[in-house]
């Protein structure tokens, strides 16, 4: 069964995290030349961001009223902040497959 509450509470996690990525482009100096599909991209990619953030914050218990924030920040790094994520992500596994943890 759909729960509702989550797939509200993603969608405004979302628009969060686009609003972000939107600033984030309009503060830019060459907006007027960037092209619709773009533009697009970039909004798509920042709400992608803070879903996955926030998901991943979630996961670590921080409390919700950080939810809104977070997603945001996400949503104006964009395509950065996954690529953070990933690296810090990264190196977590290989220190628990290769530290004191692991083999």
């Amino acid at each position: 069964m759909i729960d509702f509450h989550k797939v509200w509470e993603y969608t405004i996690i979302a628009l969060f995290a686009t609003a972000g990525g939107l600033a984030r482009l309009l503060s830019k100096k060459d907006t007027q030349q960037t092209k619709l599909y773009i533009v697009l991209s970039e909004l798509f990619i920042s709400g992608f961001a803070g879903i996955l953030v926030v998901t991943v914050a979630q996961a670590l218990n921080v409390p919700d009223v950080w939810y809104g924030p977070v997603g945001g920040v996400a949503g104006w790094l964009g395509s950065r902040g996954i690529e953070a994520l990933g690296t810090k992500l990264e190196k977590i596994i290989e220190q628990f497959k290769f530290g004191e943890k692991g083999v």
